[in-house]
């Protein structure tokens, strides 16, 4: 982008000449792209190219601590290195990335998120995965297995962020009751 583009277009109008015009256009530098540079390389490649620059930071999601989260003006911008400045905005946090989930058990899932310093919640509620119809009935047992999360695996996320987990139940195998008697009290 050139931000002089209109003013050049007054100048040439207003008769200066084209030598002037040219003069002026030499002067500006095309900011580079600093983005996800460490701060010391970010720093060295604007000082190379004779452009002054001020950091602060804050949180960048995917972003290595340290690292450019954020450029203004953006790479591309042509500007006049005496008359401005680039500002680069350091993360302070990258935070953590959503574990693979898909395929996992609900338990499984729920653990990986856990280490990771996520929160786990299942829209349909809690699923479940063992049903038995009283001590002499037999027992079915079932699977719960994660088939979507929200937001997706590998984005970055604040610690304590909830994800979003969507499951199927499917029936794994029915075993029968142990031995009763028809009061159905265990035979002992």
């Amino acid at each position: 982008m050139r931000y002089v583009s209109s003013l050049v277009a007054v100048i040439v109008l207003a008769g200066v000449s084209s030598i002037t015009v040219k003069a002026l256009g030499s002067d500006l530098i095309s900011v580079p792209n600093v983005i996800s540079m460490s701060e010391p390389v970010a720093q060295q490649v604007l000082q190379n190219i004779g452009l002054s620059f001020a950091t602060s930071g804050l949180p960048h999601l995917g972003v290595d601590v340290g690292s450019v989260g954020g450029q203004i003006p953006i790479g591309g911008t042509e500007i006049d290195p005496r008359h401005s400045l680039v500002f680069l905005s350091l993360s302070t946090e990258k935070g953590v990335a959503v574990p693979k989930l898909v395929g996992s058990s609900i338990q499984k899932a729920g653990l990986d998120l856990k280490v990771a310093g996520l929160n786990m919640h299942l829209p349909s509620g809690q699923p479940d995965l063992v049903i038995s119809g009283g001590m002499c009935d037999p027992t079915t047992y079932y699977k719960a297995t994660v088939v979507s999360v929200s937001p997706a695996e590998g984005s970055f996320l604040f610690r304590g962020t909830t994800v979003e987990v969507n499951y199927t139940v499917a029936f794994i195998r029915k075993e029968p009751g142990p031995p009763c008697n028809k009061d159905k009290t265990m035979v002992r």
